[in-house]
């Protein structure tokens, strides 16, 4: 017969750690005949708005 040695019974301690990095970014883009659109006084200008986009894992962050 084979010896086996004791199990360890006692309360043991768990410890974690969670390192979380923040990064910065800056996005840049040209709104190309910004020019015609701002002297453009023959009609009334509307706000001028841009398609939502995204960025990150899957998208998640939309403005």
């Amino acid at each position: 017969m084979a010896w086996l040695p004791a199990i360890n019974t006692s309360v043991g301690e768990s410890w974690g750690q969670t390192k979380v990095s923040v990064g910065k970014f800056v996005f840049t883009w040209t709104i190309e005949n910004f020019s015609l659109w701002c002297n453009h006084t023959s009609e009334a200008r509307g706000a001028l708005m841009s398609a939502i986009f995204s960025s990150g894992v899957n998208d998640k962050s939309k403005w």
